[in-house]
Parts: structure tokens; C-alpha cells; sequence
């Protein structure tokens, strides 16, 4: 069970089709910028965290 919090911050059970949409979205790579090390334009290893602002069951707000 996904649980997040609503705008009053109670607990609310998320559906899980969104979720999963979500989390395909954000893992596909091309949704993201690459950056590179200046010198040898090696790939940088980073990760970011993500917060989605959902209102009605739509997507409102990404927070990178």
C-alpha cells in the first residue's frame, strides 16, 4: 500500500496505477539532463530527489 500525505498533511492512500505511471516517467532517461565532468566529458553519477504535487488524481506540481 502507498501512503502520502494531502494538502491538510493526513495520510492518504495513493492508487497504484499512478504510481507505477510515475515511476516509469521518471526512470525513463531521456527525461533527464545529463551532466558531464568539464575536462573529459565523462557522465557525473548523481541522483535527485523528486516530489509530485497531486491534485484530483492529476499530476500539478513536479519538485526537482
Amino acid at each position: 500500500m502507498n501512503l502520502d500525505l494531502d494538502l491538510d498533511l493526513e495520510e492518504q492512500k495513493l492508487n497504484s496505477n499512478l504510481v507505477k505511471d510515475l515511476f516509469e516517467f521518471t526512470s525513463q532517461s531521456k527525461h533527464w539532463n545529463i551532466l558531464r565532468y568539464t575536462k573529459d566529458n565523462t557522465p557525473y553519477n548523481y541522483y535527485n530527489y523528486i516530489s509530485y504535487r497531486i491534485e484530483n488524481g492529476k499530476v500539478t506540481e513536479i519538485i526537482p
